[in-house]
């Protein structure tokens, strides 16, 4: 989980300047990528906490829509993407990873 939680830091403080000239397609675009991987590792770790494991499926989920979003209003789906990666900070500290 370690690495999960170096995404999660990661795209944090990448998010902020995605937007700086316009957004940035494909860095949104892997960043979109490898925080949708981190909502899937949470799928499977939280597999016995049914209250967390609802919140990564509908993350996941949001993630692949975002997908789609990118090519309609990239600024949109890094706003997304943005508040899906603090929700999956809180997740992982709330299984108890830091």
């Amino acid at each position: 989980m370690t690495g999960a939680v170096e995404i999660l830091r990661e795209a944090s403080a990448q998010l902020p300047h995605l937007c700086e000239e316009g957004v940035d397609f494909r860095r949104a675009l892997e960043l979109n990528y490898r925080v949708r991987k981190v909502a899937e590792s949470l799928i499977t770790l939280s597999r016995d906490r049914e209250d967390v494991l609802k919140r990564a499926v509908d993350i996941y989920m949001r993630l692949g829509d975002n997908y789609q979003l990118l090519d309609v209003s990239p600024e949109l789906a890094v706003e997304t993407l943005n508040e899906v990666v603090c929700e999956l900070e809180k997740l992982v500290r709330e299984l108890g990873y830091r």
